[in-house]
């Protein structure tokens, strides 16, 4: 019985072995995967920091450019002002230089006003005007790859803010299941160390047990041996006794009549030893 349950607690305490170690690998496991999901975390967290100055880069890009298309939109605004103040400053003077109600001098110095009007050279404000256009339209060109480099900047800022966040709550996710897997080996290391005690101490009554059966062994055998030695002695004794009666019995038949003291004597002796033999002796 104790044999048995010996065996059953080392079956025990090999299955808690195999249990904390397997345990073990997988806190081992655990730990590289927490690592390993801390490391994308960081890397993440460098690509996103990285996506962020490149947006911040696209943003002032598109702001250096936006502002620029403003500037020539208001410096061609007012090109276009002053082109249409000569215009309408050329069509006053020659609506007064030919209006009839007013007097010869007035429509005269309108005249005068619009021929010194008119001699200004127009060519700077025309060439200033499509000079203006033409870098208002290339500021516009311009605008448009900036336009779309700032979207996919945002685009990439956000989708490498979301990875970080999914890392991180990746490693969040590693670091507890590392907690769990540790916890897990502690309680399986617990377990095998005490399925390895009550082994022990299975195996240790086991030995005292055999030792027991092994020392009872060894007095059955000496008990019988013991035994037989009395069981021999018995039957010396009883061969004795018989050989003894015989010979009375023998010088009774005789007839003799000296010494029947003596011989009454032997056999209240005789009589006297027959109580106690075995009665299977009798």
């Amino acid at each position: 019985m104790r044999k048995k349950k010996a065996q059953e607690a080392k079956k025990r305490a090999d299955e808690a072995t195999r249990a904390s170690n397997e345990a073990k690998e997988n806190a081992d496991t655990a730990r590289k995967s927490e690592e390993e999901a801390k490391q994308r975390a960081q890397e993440c967290r460098v690509a996103e920091e990285n996506a962020k100055k490149k947006l911040e880069e696209a943003n002032a890009a598109y702001q250096i450019l936006l502002a620029a298309e403003q500037e020539l939109r208001a410096a061609l605004d007012e090109l276009h002002k002053q082109e249409a103040d000569y215009k309408l400053k050329a069509n006053q003077l020659r609506e007064r230089s030919q209006d009839q109600s007013l007097g010869v001098v007035q429509r005269n110095k309108a005249a005068n006003e619009l021929a010194q009007h008119e001699s200004q050279d127009p060519l700077p404000l025309s060439k200033a005007k499509i000079t203006t256009e033409a870098a208002t339209k290339k500021a516009e060109r311009a605008k448009i790859p900036a336009e779309q480099a700032k979207i996919e900047s945002e685009k990439s800022a956000k989708q490498a803010s979301d990875a970080r966040h999914r890392s991180e709550d990746a490693a969040r996710q590693a670091e507890s299941d590392r907690h769990d897997a540790e916890e897990s080996h502690r309680r399986a290391e617990e377990a095998r160390v005490a399925s390895e005690k009550a082994a022990h101490e299975a195996d240790e009554a086991r030995k005292e047990a055999e030792e027991d059966a092994r020392k009872a062994d060894e007095a059955r055998r000496e008990a019988e041996a013991r035994a037989e030695e009395a069981r021999g002695l018995e039957q010396d004794c009883v061969n004795k006794f018989n050989e003894a009666e015989r010979l009375l019995n023998e010088i009774l038949a005789k007839g003799g009549e000296g010494g029947k003291g003596s011989i009454w004597f032997i056999e209240r002796e005789l009589a006297e030893v027959r109580k106690y033999l075995p009665k299977r002796k009798q």
